[in-house]
Parts: C-alpha cells; structure tokens; sequence
C-alpha cells in the first residue's frame, strides 16, 4: 500500500506539469528576486480538529482567507486537502526555509490547533513545469 502524503506530492507534481507550460516562465521565476525556494507544507488533524467530523465541516474560514491572502501575494503555488479528510497539502514559494515555516506558522488553522503543520523544501526536477500562471 502506498503512503497517501507521498502519493499527494506526485499528484500535485502531475498536475503542476499539466498546467505549467513554458521553461522561459519558469526561468522567469527562478530569477524573479528573493523568491527562489519552494516549500512543500503537508497538514494532518490537530488538537482542535473535530473528530468524526470531515474536513468540510471543520472550522477553517480564517484558514481559507489566509490561503486568499496568501495566493494573490503569489506566495502560495498549489494547495488543497486530501479526498479522505486526513489533512491538506500544498506547495509556496519562500526565500528561506525559516520564512516559509513562518508563513505556516501564522496560518490560523495552525494557530488555533485544527491542524498540525510540516514545512519541508521542495526541489522540482522539471524546470518547465514552474509556469502556472503570470507570477
């Protein structure tokens, strides 16, 4: 049986190569300044998390406006929760590792305890599937 937080990172892989087409945009965001490092931040069910419960009924307003917050500053890439309800995935851009666990950190989801977070950096092996959209 294979690990459903390494299956969700080939996932969001896939679907970053699908929709991300041109190495000259993802150059154009490798050099782009400070934000040069991408972090994979992996959710699972907190202390505050209602059990029993799916992750659609799970007190996440001020998460989702953050994540809002966080898109439109180009910070965050990619994310969303698992199908099972088991937690959430997602992929932002930092200068270093130390910011981008700040970013989570300050994530109310995490602040409140409704969900535990993990920050790892990420190195994607295909440049040209950087371009999602004008950075």
């Amino acid at each position: 049986m294979s690990n459903p937080v390494i299956t969700a990172i080939l996932v969001i892989f896939f679907i970053l190569g699908a929709v991300m087409t041109s190495k000259q945009g993802a150059e154009k965001v490798l050099t782009s300044g400070a934000r040069t490092e991408y972090f994979v931040f992996i959710y699972t069910p907190g202390r505050a998390w209602l059990k029993d419960k799916p992750i659609t009924a799970q007190p996440l307003n001020e998460h989702f406006a953050y994540m809002a917050k966080l898109e439109t500053a180009k910070t965050l890439m990619l994310g969303g929760p698992f199908k099972d309800s088991s937690g959430a995935i997602g992929i932002i851009q930092a200068p270093t590792l130390r910011e981008a666990e700040e970013i989570i950190a300050n994530d109310p989801a995490v602040k409140d305890g409704v969900v535990n977070a993990e920050v790892k950096r990420w190195h994607p092996a295909v440049v040209g599937c950087l371009e999602k959209k004008e950075w």
